[in-house]
């Protein structure tokens, strides 16, 4: 398993993916306990993800959705294949052995259409007057476009305040065309400013000190981050998730209802929700799908144009009638 995980880092897998891919095989290897991988049959990992949905259901109180299912079964068919490859599915006579997840049906994901916030959404939650650590996370995702692992490796030194150049230099990211300049929209320049005062009253602002540094001095953990979004989103009453046990007071709600103390299912905002708001916001505004490709660091417009070229019937309306020589109101 370790090697499988340092393999996953050779190949430029981010932190959290190799930390989620921990995780779920962690759980596998509990389950397997001293039996041989090599005796494994199709039956045993059927029983193993029975094994796991059960536990997921005792742990969270709700079935996993069905790209949590998907998700899992990807990891350990991603460890299997690894496995095969590198000839280590063999009997004790050194013979290879079938792998035994190559016969399973993966389970079905259900594609989610793909979103962002309304406009009266994206006002709402911006409205929104939260703690320090809310408004710079709610800001800077909302107004930058970045991914969860690309804003947490942000230094201070990697912003330029100089007026004229305000923008923010990405170092670290998935694929190389994530590494990028993004400039920055003089709505996002005051939530910064006040984010680094707040900082400096703290002695994390030297250049050196992750933009979104814990008072620890550390860059802030993805899990936090989607945490904190949640609690800004259900604050500002967007996408709130209902109570589903009864309970009337917050730290009292069962483990799995949306109100539990842990926050992760306080509301259905995200933080990718974020992002796409920013890049359908841009491309309805009238800037080039190649422009809001670079912006958001994706390694084609392909992509772009799959997940943040949907234009608002406003902006169809307009662009036709432009094209035939009306003119629109403003």
């Amino acid at each position: 398993m370790d090697a499988y995980l340092g393999n996953l880092a050779r190949v430029g897998r981010t932190e959290g993916t190799i930390r989620k891919y921990e995780q779920a095989l962690r759980q596998f290897v509990t389950w397997l306990g001293v039996r041989p991988l090599e005796h494994l049959i199709e039956a045993d990992l059927d029983d193993y993800f029975d094994f796991w949905e059960r536990d997921f259901r005792r742990r969270v109180a709700r079935a996993p959705e069905p790209a949590t299912r998907k998700h899992h079964f990807s990891i350990l068919h991603s460890f299997f294949s690894y496995l095969d490859r590198k000839n280590l599915l063999v009997d004790k006579e050194g013979k290879t052995v079938r792998n035994p997840i190559v016969g399973l049906d993966a389970p079905k994901r259900v594609s989610k259409p793909i979103d962002w916030l309304s406009d009266s959404e994206d006002r709402a939650l911006l409205a929104y007057q939260g703690s320090p650590v809310e408004m710079i996370l709610v800001w800077l995702l909302r107004y930058t476009g970045l991914r969860v692992d690309e804003a947490r490796w942000v230094l201070i030194s990697d912003l330029d305040l100089t007026p004229g150049r305000e923008s923010l230099r990405v170092r670290v990211s998935k694929t190389t065309a994530g590494r990028r300049t993004v400039p920055l929209l003089p709505e996002l320049l005051l939530p910064i400013e006040q984010w680094l005062t707040h900082q400096r009253q703290r002695g994390l602002a030297g250049p050196h000190h992750p933009l979104l540094a814990t008072r620890n001095g550390t860059p802030m953990q993805p899990q936090y981050i989607w945490r904190v979004i949640k609690r800004a989103a259900f604050n500002a009453g967007v996408r709130r998730r209902p109570c589903t046990c009864g309970a009337t007071t917050r730290g009292f709600h069962q483990s799995g209802c949306p109100r539990s103390a842990s926050g992760e299912h306080l509301s259905d905002v995200e933080p990718h929700g974020l992002r796409r708001t920013f890049g359908s916001a841009a491309r309805n505004r009238g800037v080039q799908i190649d422009a809001v490709s670079k912006l958001l660091g994706h390694s084609s417009t392909v992509v772009t144009e799959k997940h943040y070229a949907e234009l608002l019937d406003d902006t169809v309306r307009t662009s036709l009638l432009h094209a035939y020589g009306y003119q629109t109101s403003a």
